[in-house]
């Protein structure tokens, strides 16, 4: 089985994806951004550094969905190759901080990964939601530097595109997990989100 774990920055995706795998026992796909050597540059100056950054993920990104080919055991992935351009990009290229050249070449080498035979989609993405509010007083609590310098009015940019992202979204089935459900650290509402991913896996 194949499943990944979505939603905005600081929803709790990769808390949830790291618990999901050792509860499954499923092997995990990281999302590894902190080894992106874009990501501070980005953070401070959008418009230089936006297609940089995005290539890097969309790249790493493709790198872990190819472990799933390869290593033909169950995974889960912390965050989804689509959120990478049908998001960030897409609204880095609308906001003017990516020419419309650098966005056409981001989107042929985005389509084309999609397009390799083969590709991995996964079989369940669960789709973490819950207020903004919260969220982004999950992103103040963490204080990453680059984040904290970030405007609010990015954060709800952001946040709004995701949920109108995944009100469309039809690559894979969705599970839509309220983060008020569950809290990884206290054991809360992870069993049964667990059981419900089995029953799928089962199936």
């Amino acid at each position: 089985m194949f499943l990944a774990v979505s939603g905005m920055v600081g929803v709790g995706k990769t808390t949830l994806a790291t618990a999901l795998a050792e509860r499954l026992g499923f092997a995990l796909i990281s999302e590894r951004g902190s080894t992106n050597p874009y990501l501070d540059d980005y953070y401070a100056d959008f418009r230089r550094w936006s297609f940089n950054v995005q290539v890097f993920f969309l790249a790493e990104r493709f790198r872990g969905q190819l472990r799933v080919l390869r290593e033909r055991t169950s995974h889960v992935q912390d965050r989804t190759i689509y959120e990478d351009a049908e998001i960030f990009a897409r609204l880095h290229y609308e906001q003017g901080n990516m020419d419309a050249r650098d966005y056409a070449t981001y989107r042929l080498l985005y389509e084309t990964l999609l397009d390799t035979p083969a590709f991995p989609h996964p079989d369940l993405v669960l789709y973490l939601t819950g207020d903004f509010e919260e969220i982004y007083r999950r992103i103040l609590t963490r204080g990453r530097p680059a984040e904290l310098k970030t405007p609010r009015s990015y954060w709800w940019e952001l946040y709004r595109r995701y949920e109108a992202w995944i009100a469309d979204f039809r690559r894979a089935p969705v599970l839509r997990v309220p983060i008020a459900s569950y809290d990884v650290y206290e054991g809360r509402g992870i069993d049964d989100l667990v059981e419900q991913i089995r029953a799928l896996e089962v199936g």
